[in-house]
């Protein structure tokens, strides 16, 4: 079961006239996110990094948005020194002009939102990357809550996805609609080495996290946020047959302003068809996966999937 919680999306329109690079991912614009939002937060520039500023990182919104540090009490990630971010964004490259479409979610996104939108108002006047790309201030903000399916599940289309796990379909058209990077022995995941359990382990680790930091819930964090037999559940899929395979590998590279290098950036891309009974188990978390993504890079816009029935 997914815990409540509360999320936004914010559609941010290029401009027209605007003609965007081939490939353009949202890497650039949550560049200029990250410029903008700490140009408006930091009260201490003079410290070189944001790890020595003595700054409650919860209180910063460029910490707590986009570098969010593992909370003290937190029973998971242990190992590590951030979690996933409360914020994401996508692009809409396949729309009649092409838009962008961030994701906040949870208490940390929604107080912080005040200052997220001002940063966007920031980057409107500055433009995005090397060239400046134009964007469009006018901003159409919408809330949405998540609730238990049994209840009454609001920001994502009930009727999609049926409530009783006997009318579930077996059968799902996964659509890749932004590169999607998963790691799988000790290796990205391409068409070659695709593995459905790889896929929905990673689906379920990314919204176990999130439910995990950022949803509401009384008496504190759950040890298991979704409620799921994780080892039957991928078991099941370990078994499950693909069809209409139509994947491509995806290659780019990323450059590290805080590093001062280039990283390449490889993943996949298309669709395909996946039978499993198991599904039926997670049909109601199906269409998450498209709204905060997937795997590396999540926060950058990568990994959003769509699930789609197959009737």
């Amino acid at each position: 079961m997914l815990p409540e919680c509360r999320y936004f999306t914010v559609r941010i329109e290029i401009s027209p006239q605007t003609s965007l690079p081939q490939g353009f991912t949202g890497i650039i614009l949550r560049s200029a996110l990250g410029r903008a939002l700490h140009e408006l937060s930091c009260e201490h520039p003079e410290i070189p990094s944001c790890s020595q500023c003595p700054k409650d990182p919860f209180s910063c919104p460029y910490r707590a948005l986009l570098e969010t540090p593992r909370p003290e009490q937190a029973t998971m990630m242990k190992k590590y020194t951030y979690v996933p971010h409360p914020v994401a964004v996508t692009p809409l490259l396949h729309d009649s002009s092409p838009a962008f479409e961030l994701t906040g979610v949870g208490p940390i996104a929604f107080r912080h939102a005040p200052a997220l939108f001002r940063a966007i108002e920031v980057m409107g006047r500055y433009g995005l990357g090397h060239f400046r790309y134009s964007i469009s201030r006018r901003l159409e903000i919408t809330p949405h809550d998540i609730r238990p399916l049994e209840d009454s599940p609001v920001g994502y289309s009930a009727a999609d996805i049926p409530h009783h796990h006997d009318d579930t379909p077996d059968s799902w058209h996964v659509v890749f609609e932004t590169p999607t990077i998963i790691k799988h022995k000790g290796a990205v995941m391409l068409p070659a080495t695709f593995s459905t359990r790889a896929l929905i382990r990673s689906v379920l680790f990314r919204l176990s996290l999130l439910s995990h930091f950022h949803c509401l819930r009384s008496g504190g964090p759950p040890a298991d946020p979704l409620g799921l037999d994780y080892r039957s559940l991928l078991d099941g899929f370990s078994s499950a047959t693909i069809s209409d395979v139509f994947l491509y590998e995806f290659h780019a590279e990323r450059f590290s302003a805080r590093q001062g290098r280039t990283h390449p950036i490889n993943g996949i891309t298309g669709s395909l068809v996946i039978t499993s009974e198991a599904f039926r188990a997670i049909a109601h978390l199906l269409p998450l996966a498209r709204l905060f993504g997937v795997g590396k890079f999540a926060t950058y816009g990568f990994g959003r999937i769509r699930f789609l029935p197959v009737r």
